[in-house]
């Protein structure tokens, strides 16, 4: 180090000094509003989400339905089948119960068509969920695509 005629001392080596500013890229007002439209948008996602859960555990439960009534309506009709074999080899002389058979199997038809219709309402329903890609996605939950497409 040396001292000058002023008297000031200078070193050899050289220093280096600085000032470290932090200037915020948003003010608190900003970064509150963000926080507010963030959770907004979670709030409308779950909100889907869960109508979107709900309508699905609803298909789920009409498809449960519509297995169950076929099931019904396979025994109806091999029931019936079994009375009219009884009634032609004369071993039941009541047709009586081929017509109760009869009126329950097309209750239990047409308890399936009622079924299949809302089924279809109910996928739809769920579909449109997907927004831009509602076909596709139709699509699967009516059986005709294996899996979803990626993307």
């Amino acid at each position: 180090s040396t001292v000058s005629d002023a008297g000031d001392t200078t070193t050899s080596s050289p220093m280096t000094m600085g000032i470290q500013v932090n200037i915020p890229l948003s003010s608190p007002h900003e970064q509150r509003e963000f926080a507010q439209q963030a959770l907004a948008e979670a709030t409308r996602i779950d909100e889907v989400r869960s109508r979107a859960l709900t309508d699905l555990a609803k298909l789920r439960e009409l498809e449960a339905e519509r297995a169950a009534v076929r099931e019904r309506l396979h025994f109806q009709k091999s029931k019936a089948d079994w009375v009219q074999e009884r009634i032609q080899k004369g071993y039941e002389g009541d047709v009586e119960k081929l017509w109760e058979t009869a009126q329950k199997q097309n209750a239990e038809a047409a308890a399936v068509q009622r079924l299949d219709g809302l089924i279809a309402a109910q996928r739809r329903q769920v579909a449109h969920y997907a927004g831009e890609q509602w076909q596709p996605l139709l699509d699967y939950l009516s059986g005709q695509l294996k899996a979803l497409p990626e993307g």
